[in-house]
């Protein structure tokens, strides 16, 4: 039976990722990956999902790469992606009607 150890790792090393929505997993420490957000706001922990260098986006509101370092990253489609400082936490928020859209 596995046991919880540090950093959210199991016995074998690898990550516990049941708190990171499902869409994300498969991007965790793999730049370049690609995700669609199905949910938002969402925050991701970097001690639990190194989503540096992969692309995130949601339908008809574009996206963005993670970035390295501390960033802020808002288009005109109401998409706005965080890499806060300290932590490189990564949240992704959808604003699904950006102000002065005539739609």
């Amino acid at each position: 039976m596995g046991g919880m150890g540090a950093h959210g790792e199991d016995d074998t090393g690898l990550a516990d990722l049941s708190a990171i929505p499902e869409e994300f997993r498969a991007a965790c420490g793999r730049p370049g990956s690609r995700v669609i957000v199905r949910h938002f706001p969402v925050t991701i922990p970097h001690a639990l999902c190194d989503l540096t260098g992969v692309a995130l986006s949601y339908p008809r509101h574009g996206g963005a790469t993670v970035t390295k370092g501390p960033s802020m990253i808002w288009n005109s489609g109401g998409f706005k992606l965080t890499v806060h400082p300290g932590t490189l936490d990564v949240t992704v928020e959808v604003r699904l009607r950006p102000p002065g859209a005539n739609y």
